[in-house]
């Protein structure tokens, strides 16, 4: 089956899992004065029917055993109430409650508490459980025989959890928080936060250690443990040609375990997109950010930065059995004590506009690690449009790629800086590479040089996705192709910016962009202007400063690094308005201030001083008819009236009779901005009209 129509079809399931129940008739459940004393007689109550609703008044209310087989929504109170197995954590022998097979139960508004079992100590679900805005902490699944556990809740069945937290839940076995455990289990998980969780075996936020279909979005994984396991933040396994796997818009930080700090997945088809995988540490074993143990899985606009693994593959790590798709990620700042400070695989790989810098190996290939594996050697990596640059490995001999049987190939478009004692023998079209030990023949359309390169990439920024931008001047910009690996074209990067943004994309996770620039004009005069640039851009000359209508920039100069331009012109013509466009590589401006327009100045032979402010000419704006009032002194005789377009050119003239008032008809010319000029015997008015 398309694996978009089976990811369609989990969310058709998930959207069935969501909704709230409407039908209702509440009992309320309190120690004193209430309908019922406990949750347990409410279910058992023939009064309550399925689709009703129990409403827990008790601020802390004390019950365990609790088996619900009828349908309900239980809810507490509006801040929260507690329902605990016992007061004390450490003397609880039960968990919490379970809900039984084909029961649909809904619980809102809770804090489910110190429970004990050995699979589920808060809750263990075989029917539907819907829960919304509740807090699951400090309970236990103790004795957890493989695959059980479930510290918070075991689900074997239909969970959906929104807007909730998990912490301080413990198990000895699988999912410290949530334990997914069986073939027909299906859990989404939305907007919720696990934290400080600790399992021994593996999966300290979340363990499915079975073919399930999990859906987990928009949530975090915080300071979660697997001791000794695998996926300390969360564990996805089984690879059952079934199960379907979707991770988005999440958070990774700070989270131990043996292997897959972060998370460990190993499922038919998996999606991990949009996530942040930060300062996790896997202590023995290998992917301190991901680890992939097998299936078809994509990773698409990741950042995974910062994570330490003690064996191999600092950042992400690649079984035999997997082929893994990697685009529009961010993978940096990773290190091992091994091989493979950013990627260690044994699989097949595929790295496309993919930027793999600053990581640092113990071993060989600081950037990137490929270990044959025997009983598949015909696997190996494909890399196009990818950056792979200012990695570092402790043997001094393969910073960026380490390939022992010669199994990395180019889909072409990809910048290695330095290929130490690397032979790149299958580089191609658009690669550019820095070859120092000169052992690597650049094959057709492919750049070598016998240098190291300086990719000119930022530091990493960013609020939540961190990533390195191109400098301006890097040999990334417009070098990559305008396809993916799959031929498709491609219009977004790793934090949703357009791409490309110029002739061609570029090489790396992250499109430049055009840079905005808030320009002013002021001081206008024949001969100039001022430009003040928000930000500055330095280095602008003549070249870069355009003017319409025929004006002409001859010199730009600037004294404080690019804060302002002194812009020297030909000498402007009167009346004309200019229109100012400035322009320049990667940067966007928008110009306002000051218009460029140079007031017409008009003197009369013989006439030394000219008079203007005797006449009014109203209204201004004007629409269909324009009034002149003519001062007693210039009543007499006649006088000629010009109306000019913003370009000097003539529009109209009227050749008058003065008689203290003139009544003009300009219902033909076409709504504008112009010049009047009116001259008189001894006296020239000139100025702006605007026609409505």
């Amino acid at each position: 089956m398309n694996k978009k129509l089976r990811f369609f079809g989990l969310w058709i399931l998930i959207a069935s899992l969501l909704v709230i129940n409407t039908r209702a008739t509440t009992f309320t459940v309190g120690a004193t004065g209430q309908y019922l004393t406990t949750i347990q007689g409410a279910n058992d109550s023939s009064w309550v029917m399925d689709g009703d609703t129990v409403l827990l008044m008790d601020a802390i209310h004390t019950e365990d055993s609790i088996i619900l087989s009828k349908d309900l929504v239980i809810m507490g109170l509006p801040e929260r109430s507690v329902l605990q197995a016992d007061p004390d954590s450490g003397m609880a022998t039960n968990r919490v409650m379970s809900i039984a097979p084909d029961t649909k139960v809904e619980l809102y508004n809770l804090i489910i508490q110190h429970g004990v079992d050995s699979t589920g100590g808060g809750i263990l679900n075989e029917g539907e459980l819907n829960m919304a805005n509740c807090l699951v902490q400090k309970n236990v699944a103790i004795n957890a025989e493989h695959p059980d556990g479930g510290g918070g809740i075991f689900n074997l069945f239909r969970l959906a959890v929104m807007n909730s937290d998990f912490t301080h839940n413990y198990t000895d076995g699988h999912g410290a928080g949530i334990n997914n455990s069986s073939d027909e289990a299906v859990m989404v998980v939305d907007s919720c936060n696990f934290y400080d969780n600790v399992a021994n075996v593996g999966g300290g936020g979340i363990g499915s250690p079975f073919d399930d279909s999990i859906m987990v979005v928009n949530s975090t994984f915080t300071n979660n443990v697997a001791n000794g396991g695998k996926g300390g933040g969360l564990l996805i396994g089984g690879g059952n040609t079934e199960d379907l796997v979707y991770v988005a818009n999440c958070t990774f930080t700070g989270n131990t375990s043996g292997v897959g700090g972060a998370l460990t997945v190993y499922a038919d088809s998996a999606l991990l997109d949009n996530l942040v995988i930060s300062g996790n540490t896997s202590v023995s074993g290998a992917g301190a950010g991901i680890s992939i143990v097998g299936g078809d899985i994509m990773i698409t606009n990741c950042t995974v930065i910062n994570n330490t693994a003690g064996n191999k593959g600092g950042g992400i790590s690649v079984s035999y059995r997997s082929h893994t798709y990697i685009h529009n990620t961010t993978i940096s700042d990773n290190h091992t004590d091994g091989e493979g400070g950013g990627i260690l695989t044994r699989g097949n790989l595929a790295l496309d506009f993919v930027t793999l810098t600053n990581n640092t190996s113990e071993g060989v290939g600081g950037g990137l690690a490929y270990v044959q594996p025997e009983t598949t050697p015909d696997h190996g990596i494909y890399i196009k449009n990818s950056v792979i640059a200012d990695n570092f490995d402790g043997t001094m001999t393969h910073p960026n790629i380490f390939d022992d049987s010669c199994r990395v190939f180019s889909g072409g478009y990809n910048l290695i800086d330095n290929l130490g004692n690397y032979e790149f023998r299958n580089n191609t079209m658009g690669d550019i590479f820095g070859d120092t030990a000169k052992t690597t023949t650049a094959n057709g359309g492919a750049t070598k040089l016998n240098e190291i390169i300086d990719p000119m990439l930022g530091e990493l920024e960013g609020d939540w996705h961190m990533y390195r931008v191109p400098q301006i001047g890097s040999l990334l910009l417009d070098a990559a192709s305008l396809t993916n690996v799959l031929g498709e074209p491609v219009n977004r990067d790793q934090i949703g910016n357009s791409r490309p943004v110029n002739q061609g994309c570029d090489i790396g996770a992250v499109e430049r962009q055009l840079i905005n620039v808030d320009a002013t004009v002021s001081d206008v005069s024949p001969s100039g202007f001022t430009v003040a640039l928000s930000p500055p851009v330095d280095g602008l000359d003549d070249s870069n400063f355009m003017l319409d209508n025929g004006g002409n920039v001859t010199a730009a100069t600037t004294l404080d690094g690019g804060m302002t331009y002194s812009v020297t012109t030909d000498e402007l013509a009167e009346g004309v308005t200019y229109t100012l466009d400035i322009a320049e590589e990667w940067y966007a401006f928008t110009v306002g201030g000051d218009d460029i327009y140079i007031e017409p100045v008009i003197e009369p032979a013989g006439l030394a001083n000219t008079t203007v402010n005797k006449l009014a000419v109203y209204p201004n704006p004007a629409n269909g008819t324009m009034y002149i009032n003519i001062p007693g002194d210039y009543s007499q005789g006649t006088a000629a009236v010009s109306i000019l377009d913003i370009s000097g050119r003539l529009v109209k003239m009227y050749d008058v009779s003065l008689s203290g008032q003139l009544i003009l008809d300009i219902s033909d010319i076409v709504s504008g901005i112009y010049s009047i000029k009116i001259s008189l015997v001894n006296m020239v008015y000139s100025g702006r009209l605007i026609i409505m």
